[in-house]
């Protein structure tokens, strides 16, 4: 009798893993001379740029519920502006997981896996 055995339940998908080490960094040319941020970030003045270390940045508990929003901010106070606008970049870190969904599978007995590692490292992705 089939419906003497409850429906499989498909267990949910774990939570993603926090990504780490997130840095986000914003070029501003036109000598600055002040800057101000919030959350504190730092200046860079060889490489004109302002950099945020954030650090750790959790994945939500629940899927359908979003995290709170994180805003950096910043003023400048430039010698010779107006500044020129450029992209900002992102960088991070995940360990235990690929952005892009990519499983390993061995289809041989031949060999064996007693220990497979994911970790996904950005490089940089340009925000305009």
């Amino acid at each position: 009798n089939p419906s003497a055995f409850p429906a499989a339940q498909k267990a949910p998908p774990p939570p993603p893993p926090p990504l780490s080490n997130f840095t986000v960094s914003v070029p501003v040319s036109g000598s600055v001379i002040n800057s101000l941020a919030r959350p504190s970030g730092t200046w860079v003045p060889e490489q004109e740029k302002m950099v945020w270390k954030v650090g750790s940045i959790a994945a939500p508990v629940e899927p359908e519920v979003l995290p709170a929003k994180t805003s950096l901010h910043a003023k400048f106070e430039v010698a010779e502006g107006p500044s020129t606008p450029a992209p900002a970049v992102v960088q991070f870190m995940c360990d235990g997981a690929v952005l892009s969904g990519m499983s390993v599978k061995l289809s041989t007995s031949a060999y064996r896996l007693s220990l497979l590692k994911f970790k996904c490292s950005a490089g940089q992705y340009t925000v305009q």
